[in-house]
């Protein structure tokens, strides 16, 4: 059985860093899949969130054109202390938007699992 994974995104504008939220949030769907499509030029937040293989996963973030270093959310990143996120992006683009996505591992993916995958995406701190 293929394992599956949920993408999620968030967009900060300048005007939303003032209130200290972000503008949007919400679950990639499908129609996201494939190039860098910008949340505001699609359906990103479906009733029922999309799920992708981890190969779709993967593409899906390192497709973007720019994104800044991987990180987790757990520090340090460890095999007893697995990440359960990753997250790309945030850097402000000419439009004034920092889009970030997030790639959520399934609850099922065993510790070093998860570590092979935060060393397939080069996640920071891991060797």
């Amino acid at each position: 059985m293929k394992q599956r994974f949920r993408l999620t995104f968030e967009v900060v504008t300048e005007e939303s860093v003032r209130d200290g939220d972000a503008d949007r949030r919400g679950f990639v769907s499908d129609a996201g899949r494939g190039p860098w499509i910008s949340p505001a030029e699609s359906d990103w937040s479906p009733e029922v969130p999309s799920v992708f293989c981890l190969r779709d996963a993967v593409e899906f973030l390192t497709a973007r054109e720019s994104h800044g270093p991987v990180e987790a959310d757990s520090c340090p990143v460890s095999r007893t202390s697995p990440p359960r996120w990753f997250t790309y992006g945030g850097a402000m683009d000419m439009d004034g938007e920092a889009v970030s996505v997030s790639m959520h591992v399934p609850r099922t993916v065993s510790g070093s699992s998860a570590m092979r995958i935060a060393r397939l995406l080069k996640c920071y701190g891991v060797r």
